[in-house]
């Protein structure tokens, strides 16, 4: 179960303290249970991800290629977690907003020089 919360003048705030207590209430006694307290991201943003959705259809109208093909090769090359003893894709729902501009940044890289794509600048879109 994930639950989120907030720490406020030296105590930590739940954003749903109800659940987290009925969680608690329905462990049996004895039960161990694994918490673990991480930071939380900002996942990517509606406007990165529609930027990504564009530049693929960009990027398939000169390749010919779907945009399912190509998002499916980006993030072989450019999100494979080559740590596992199986190597592992991560899916681009998991980057938080930092990971996914590099992500953008990558392919946009990739191709301007392997494809020989000026792919559009944000800013540019809304001239």
């Amino acid at each position: 179960m994930k639950f989120f919360a907030k720490k406020t003048d030296g105590r930590v705030k739940y954003d749903n303290p109800v659940r987290v207590k009925e969680y608690i209430d329905q462990l049996k006694d004895g039960q161990e249970v694994q918490v673990e307290i991480k930071i939380k991201r900002k996942f990517r943003s509606v406007s990165q991800n529609s930027l990504y959705w564009y530049w693929l259809g960009v990027i398939s109208d000169d390749t010919g290629y779907t945009t399912d093909e190509l998002h499916g090769t980006f993030k072989s090359m450019f999100l494979t977690d080559y740590t596992r003893q199986i190597p592992l894709v991560r899916s681009t729902t998991a980057l938080d907003t930092a990971e996914f501009t590099i992500y953008l940044s990558k392919i946009e890289d990739t191709c301007r020089e392997k494809l020989n794509i000026t792919l559009p600048n944000p800013a540019d879109l809304y001239l």
